[in-house]
């Protein structure tokens, strides 16, 4: 019932053109004799494009140099270009010299590379100018693509031809190992064009068709897209790597470019928005195992394939056409040409129904494994079943059984091997190169699914005894030895691993990762609004949390497909740009802000969305003197859920010299955005330490219109400076802030930084200052003089404000919660049970007190009380207007 059909005999037999295809170049060269004119490639970023005709003579000219070069059958070239039509070019070049090539990942790191030319013998590489330095050292003869490309003399020199025999090796690709070096999967020309014949068939792929080339050349899926459009004569559209990630970007291409075949893996087919793409009518999804939610949300109008098959079996083994409504999807059958076996440990076959190993036989096996005879033999078998010569089958340790239907059902692994969004991850290679590391005894890598939907690896290790691992010296060993694809979110150390009775490492019994023992996590919150918006952005995107600036998107379960959702969801509320490419180069919280403040052309709103989620009245809070309003991030985390939160922020600390405002101007400028978000009252205000102040005359304006202010808070602020009150000097206004910010690490009090600072130049104060930040593990936005000087000159500038402002009686009750614990220097105005606002109020003083300094109450442990006592007063309130 599953007897071998031989696309490339039936050619034979029918006379057809396709009947010498035995090398992809015959392939390639029938379609530039049959549509030369007809465009090949198209480059979407510049809106380039080449005919088969100009592809067949660029191509021409990289086999001629490499020919000059000695490259022939069997020659390895090694391939490193971007994503480009250079990059197909490079390697059709190989592949009419004569040689095989082997493609080189410029994102991987420059040791993993340094291995693949090595372990692979390249003589030859072929790159663009810029990358030419990551391998000038290896003893490599390097050659520019683009010099390649460029027009010679006509009789220059002559291609030969290439006389390349169907076992002849086309391209070799790296994929992970699990003894800790990646192997090599050698694959022919015959197996190459059963590929291009084969699945045209299986898949219905027709002339003219558009195919988007998706895959990095580095995964054998490339080879599929780039066999699939050339070799049937259709246009395989490239595009940057950014435009790819699911998103705004690929949903862009697949329809201005009227994308009509697509390889996608599920992961990325879930995390890209469902819209009407009429013209893609073929959609093959690979890599991972697909879900019926993905068939449903995709097979509609188009036909929709889920496609089986390991490199060692040249991409595709077998596929079944998918219909929405039914269940799991299948592997299906196999392609023309191969076969599918379902066997038990004597190799016998399994009927029906009966779980067994899947081995896979037929043209497009693999030759093996390059240089590894031992591996090779291991995986590629004898095949019992066949009666040609030589034949093999691979071993593929693939869990499966026949359905009743002829179609094979996927169960699992018999071994570790595992497929994280479309990347196939052998965890023992990363085992054996975390146990490389200094002071590492043992280790082991899961993959965790603590969130649904989110996998990600996690690493836990032993350190060796009375020794201490530094994380961050680990990430970036691995960083050094292994792609990124293949980098653990998470590092875990362990006193020991849970093992079985047996010895086997018991991975129910692994804890699963905290935000604490991530790598990476410098716990600090955030220090402006911006940081402020990323924590949140953050937390919602990786659904954990509480976050702090230090953390790292990628060492906390962040991928690329979650780094398209980050982008989407900085760009929407966010006013700055950002790119995929600024979120993979700068991941932490505080680095990433730091790119995207120079970025910045459109000023924040003064309005900031603390909380913004609740169906209570909001409660709005006004910065306190450096104008940020980052200061109430914990807060917000403990107020009750259905309790809305915004901030008043300064705009003017994003850019040029702070303004010169007075309180009365502020508060006007801040109700005209507060009337803009909520047109009448009854309004919930309240502002920390200098915030308070201006809080108290936005509700006396308020009060003033008509409306109705219900709660007016003051977060130990001082009540309004009496005339002739002492105006703090640089100095002091420089130790306040540098006290404050060191004293939850430090004994130091507000007096002692004076004291030390009070002596010196005011230059080499902010130096010191500095140096006292560092020493306490304190980082300001910016760690110079200059801008620390601006902070100061900030300060100055809202208590020049403050000692202006004349104020009036307030006629309504002020809720004044009051730090008990005092820390001031000499300037700072009344220390009195009710600080100075008594007197400024008609009705008694509400005093609430929480055990703490001043700087405490916005910080934990203390802003859980905090939040506790605003909560019950807002609730009052609440409960007072359900009385009236």
């Amino acid at each position: 019932a599953r007897e071998e059909r031989s696309i490339l005999q039936d050619w034979n037999e029918t006379g057809d053109e396709h009947s010498a295809f035995e090398n992809m170049i015959d392939v390639l060269k029938s379609q530039v004799r049959a549509q030369p004119d007809a465009v090949a490639l198209v480059f979407t970023e510049q809106n380039q494009q080449i005919t088969y005709h100009e592809l067949d003579i660029l191509a021409q000219r990289i086999a001629r140099r490499l020919q000059q070069l000695g490259v022939g059958a069997e020659t390895l070239v090694g391939i490193c270009v971007e994503r480009s039509l250079e990059m197909v070019l490079s390697v059709l070049g190989v592949l009419y010299a004569g040689g095989a090539y082997v493609p080189l990942d410029p994102a991987y790191p420059q040791e993993r590379l340094r291995y693949m030319c090595e372990d692979a013998h390249i003589g030859v590489l072929m790159t663009q100018e810029h990358l030419m330095e990551r391998f000038g050292d290896q003893g490599l003869t390097l050659l520019n693509v683009a010099s390649a490309i460029a027009p010679v003399e006509p009789l220059a020199h002559v291609l030969k031809p290439s006389m390349i025999e169907p076992t002849n090796l086309a391209y070799i690709i790296y994929t992970s190992g699990s003894t800790g070096r990646s192997k090599g999967v050698m694959v022919s020309h015959r197996s190459l064009c059963n590929l291009v014949l084969a699945g045209g068939r299986a898949f219905g792929q027709q002339w003219g068709k558009r195919v988007l080339q998706f895959a990095s050349l580095s995964f054998d899926a490339s080879t599929w897209e780039m066999v699939s459009a050339l070799g049937m004569g259709g246009t395989l559209v490239l595009a940057p790597k950014d435009d790819l990630m699911p998103g705004a970007g690929l949903q862009g291409i697949l329809r201005d470019y009227a994308i009509s075949t697509a390889t996608l893996t599920p992961s990325v087919l879930a995390a890209l928005p469902s819209t009407l793409l009429p013209d893609l009518k073929t959609l093959i999804t690979a890599g991972e195992a697909c879900s019926a939610e993905i068939v449903a949300q995709w097979g509609e109008q188009r036909a929709f394939y889920n496609a089986y098959g390991p490199t060692e079996t040249t991409v595709c083994a077998s596929a079944s056409l998918c219909q929405p409504g039914n269940e799991r999807p299948t592997i299906g059958g196999p392609i023309a040409n191969m076969r599918l076996y379902v066997l038990d440990e004597l190799l016998r076959p399994l009927p029906p129904g009966v779980p067994g190993e899947l081995y896979l036989g037929g043209i497009g096996v693999a030759r093996g494994y390059f240089a590894r005879p031992d591996l090779t033999a291991e995986r590629f078998i004898p095949d019992p079943f066949s009666l040609e010569a030589g034949a093999r089958l691979y071993k593929t340790r693939d869990y499966v059984y026949w359905r009743a239907d002829g179609e094979i059902e996927f169960l699992g692994r018999v071994d570790n091997q595992v497929k994280l969004r479309g990347f196939r991850i052998e965890p023992g290679e990363i085992e054996v190169v975390l146990e490389q590391c200094a002071h590492v005894q043992q280790s082991v890598v899961v993959v965790r699914e603590d969130v649904p939907g989110e996998k990600r690896l996690v690493a836990y290790l032993v350190p060796r005894a009375s020794e201490t691992l530094d994380l961050e010296a680990v990430r970036t060993y691995l960083r050094s030895k292994l792609p990124y694809y293949m980098l653990p979110s998470a590092l875990i150390v362990l006193d020991a691993l849970p093992l079985s009775p047996n010895g086997k490492v018991e991975q129910k019994q692994l804890p699963a990762p905290q935000v604490a023992q991530v790598e990476g996590s410098v716990q600090q919150q955030p220090r402006d609004t911006l940081e402020l918006q990323l924590v949140q952005i953050y937390e919602e995107v990786l659904k954990q949390g509480p976050l702090s600036i230090g953390d790292d998107f990628f060492a906390l379960g962040g991928h690329s497909l979650l780094a398209v959702r980050l982008m989407a969801e900085i760009q929407k509320r966010v006013a700055v740009p950002v790119s995929l490419s600024m979120i993979f180069q700068h991941s932490s919280i505080m680095h990433l802000a730091a790119a995207l403040r120079s970025a910045a052309t459109v000023p924040p709103s003064a309005l900031v969305p603390i909380k913004a989620q609740g169906m209570q009245s909001s409660l709005f809070l006004v910065h306190p003197a450096n104008g940020q309003v980052a200061c109430y991030y914990r807060l917000a985390a403990h107020l009750p859920d259905a309790q809305p939160l915004y901030g008043f922020q300064d705009l003017s600390v994003y850019g040029g010299a702070a303004s010169e405002l007075s309180i009365e101007e502020m508060a006007a400028v801040y109700i005209q955005e507060l009337q803009r978000q909520q047109p009448s009252g009854p309004y919930h205000l309240g502002g920390y330490s200098f915030g308070g102040l201006v809080a108290f005359e936005m509700a006396q304006q308020l009060l003033a219109q008509g409306q109705r202010v219900a709660l007016l808070a003051i977060l130990d602020g001082a009540g309004p400076v009496a005339a002739g009150g002492k105006v703090p000097s640089a100095t002091e206004l420089l130790a306040t802030i540098v006290g404050e910010a060191i004293h939850k690490a430090s004994s130091m009090t507000l007096q002692d930084v004076y004291a030390v600072l009070e002596p010196l130049e005011y230059a080499q104060q902010l130096e010191h200052a500095l140096d006292l930040l560092r020493t306490h593990g304190v980082h300001l936005l910016v760690m110079e003089p200059d801008w620390l000087r601006g902070q100061v000159d900030l300060f100055a500038r809202r208590i020049r404000a403050a000692h202006r402002y004349r104020a009036r009686v307030y006629p309504e009750q002020i809720v004044l919660l009051r730090a008990t614990l005092r820390d001031a220097l000499p300037y700072e105005e009344d220390a009195s049970e009710d600080l100075g606002w008594q007197r400024y109020t008609q009705r008694p003083l509400d005093i609430r007190r929480i055990a703490c300094y001043h700087e405490g109450l916005v910080g934990e442990p203390h802003v859980q009380e905090v939040a506790k006592l605003l909560g019950s007063c807002l609730e009052g309130i609440v409960h007072i207007s359900k009385r009236k």
